[in-house]
């Protein structure tokens, strides 16, 4: 069973870091998750997130200056 997650190619390949991946358009195998490995990948998922808000809310307030 595969889920799309709607995050960005840039999100997905950080997640790759965290030893997570999935195809570029964000598709995952809700399979592969269990017990054992569920809570690392939604923490590593938000980790990403939020450093990715920070990096675009940064190069937005470089661009207005």
């Amino acid at each position: 069973m595969f889920s799309f997650l709607g995050l960005s190619p840039a999100v997905v390949k950080a997640l790759q870091d965290y030893h997570i991946y999935m195809a570029e358009n964000s598709r995952i195998s809700i399979a592969g998750l269990n017990d054992s490995n569920v809570e690392y990948v939604a923490r590593a998922i938000a980790h990403v997130l939020r450093q990715s808000e920070k990096q675009e809310s940064g190069s937005r307030l470089f661009a207005t200056l």
